[in-house]
C-alpha cells in the first residue's frame, strides 16, 4: 500500500477565529474556522485531524497482528478494513 498522505505527525496552531493543521515544515493541511459557539468542537476536530496519520499507522499495525494471530472477530476486521480504505483510497 503506497502512502500518499503526510507521513509524519501533524501539528495545529490556534489563532483567533481559526485553527490551522500543518506539518512540521508549517505547510497547511487545513484551516478550521470557529466562533465562540463552536470553539471546543473546532479544537477537537483539529486534534483528530493532526492525529490521523498516527491513528492510521496504529490501526494498520493492530490489524496486521490481530488477523495473523486470529484474535479478532469478522465484525472488527470489516470495521478496520473500511477505515483503512477510507483513509487510503
Amino acid at each position: 500500500m503506497e502512502t500518499k498522505h503526510t507521513k509524519a505527525g501533524l501539528l495545529y496552531t490556534k489563532n483567533p477565529g481559526s485553527i490551522v493543521v500543518h506539518d512540521y515544515e508549517m505547510y497547511a493541511i487545513c484551516d478550521i474556522w470557529y466562533d465562540e459557539s463552536n470553539e471546543d468542537e473546532a479544537l477537537a476536530n483539529a486534534k483528530l485531524i493532526a492525529a490521523a496519520p498516527l491513528l492510521l499507522e496504529a490501526l494498520i499495525k493492530v490489524y496486521s497482528k490481530q488477523v495473523e494471530q486470529g484474535k479478532i472477530g469478522s465484525g472488527e476486521v470489516l470495521l478496520m478494513i473500511n477505515a483503512i480504505k477510507k483513509a487510503t483510497e
